[in-house]
C-alpha cells in the first residue's frame, strides 16, 4: 500500500518519512482511502469504486484500472482499519457495510477454497488462498483445512486399520509412561510433517502455511485435541498408580509402588521425560521448511 500511495520500497524509507514528515504521510493513507469508504454510504456505488482503482501514472498521469480478486479483499481489509478512525458522522453505518460486503466475499471465495479441496486440487486452492489471506488474515481456509482433518473429525472411513491415522489413536490408547507417550508423539509428528507438505502446497507462502501448521499443532494440544486427552490420560493413570498394600501385593500384575514418596518421584520423573520430548518436537517444528513455526510459538 505504501508503495502504491508514495513509492515507499522497504521499512526504513517508510520510518524517514514517519520521522521527517509524518503528517504528509497520513494525509496521503487518508486521501488514498477516504474515496472507496465513503462509497459505502451506498451499496450500488461500493461495488464499482472497489472494483476500478484510480492510480497516477508517470507518462499518462490518471490512470483507471481494474482490481485484481487480490486486491479487492486487501482493500476491502484495509477499509475496516481505516474506519476504526471514525472519520464521518456515519461510520457505524459504513463499516456494518463494509463487513456485510466483506463476508459475502469471503464466503465466496471460500466456497471456491473448498470445491477445490474435495476435488484435491492444490493449485486452484492456493489461486483461492492468496486472495482469503487478505480477509482476516486467511483463517477461513485455514480453519477449513485444519477441521477437516481426518484425527479432529473422527472421520472413521479414513481412519480405517492399519493407516497412520489409526496407530496414533492406537498409541495414545496405550500412553501409560514417558516411553510410551514418545512413541506416540513419533507418530504424530509423521502427521504433522505430511500436514506440513500438504498445506506448503495449497497455500501461499510465506504466511500462511506457517499459519496453518501452527493451528493445526495447537489444536492437537486444545480442547479435545488428541495430544491434549493423551496427556490428560497419562496423567490420570499415573495418579491411579496404588500404594502397596496387603491387598494390592496379593493381586498378580497390579503395579503398584512402595509408598507416596515413590509414587511423586515417578510422577515427576514422567512429567520432567515428558517435557524434554515435547521440547523436541518443538525444535523440529521449528526446523520445517518452509513452513517452520517460529521457537516462541513452539515452545509456548
Amino acid at each position: 500500500m505504501m508503495m502504491e500511495i508514495c513509492g515507499v520500497e522497504d521499512e526504513d524509507e517508510l520510518m524517514d518519512i514517519l520521522t521527517v514528515e509524518p503528517d504528509l504521510l497520513f494525509k496521503a493513507l487518508y486521501d488514498n482511502l477516504y474515496t472507496d469508504y465513503i462509497a459505502f454510504r451506498s451499496l450500488d456505488n461500493a461495488a464499482p469504486q472497489l472494483l476500478w482503482h484510480q492510480d497516477t501514472d508517470s507518462v499518462s498521469g490518471q490512470n483507471i484500472r481494474m482490481r485484481s480478486p487480490e486486491q479487492v479483499a486487501e482493500r476491502l481489509d484495509q477499509l475496516q482499519w481505516f474506519g476504526r478512525g471514525g472519520f464521518t458522522h456515519d461510520s457505524d453505518l459504513i463499516n456494518r457495510r463494509i463487513v456485510i460486503v466483506t463476508d459475502k466475499y469471503e464466503y465466496t471465495y471460500r466456497d471456491k477454497f473448498k470445491k477445490a479441496f474435495l476435488q484435491a486440487d492444490c493449485s486452484l486452492m492456493c489461486i483461492y488462498a492468496r486472495v482469503l489471506e487478505h480477509i482476516r488474515e486467511g483463517r477461513g481456509c485455514i480453519r477449513l483445512l485444519v477441521d477437516s482433518h481426518p484425527l479432529f473429525g473422527r472421520n472413521q472411513e479414513v481412519i480405517g486399520p492399519g493407516s497412520p491415522y489409526a496407530g496414533v489413536l492406537e498409541a495414545s490408547n496405550k500412553t501409560v509412561d514417558s516411553y510410551t507417550f514418545g512413541q506416540f508423539l513419533d507418530g504424530m509428528q509423521v502427521l504433522v510433517k505430511e500436514y506440513s507438505r500438504v498445506v506448503s502446497m495449497a497455500l501461499p507462502a510465506p504466511r500462511l502455511p506457517t499459519s496453518a501448521l501452527y493451528c493445526f499443532v495447537r489444536t492437537m494440544f486444545t480442547n479435545d485435541g488428541l495430544a491434549l486427552v493423551t496427556l490428560k490420560n497419562l496423567y490420570s493413570h499415573l495418579q491411579s498408580i496404588p500404594v502397596a498394600t496387603a491387598d494390592s501385593i496379593a493381586v498378580t500384575g497390579m503395579r503398584v509402588v512402595p509408598d507416596e514418596a515413590t509414587k511423586d518421584v515417578l510422577y515427576l520423573s514422567v512429567v520432567a521425560d515428558v517435557v524434554a520430548l515435547l521440547l523436541n518436537a518443538a525444535d523440529e517444528w521449528a526446523e520445517m521448511i518452509p513452513v517452520a513455526i517460529p521457537v516462541e510459538l513452539g515452545r509456548r
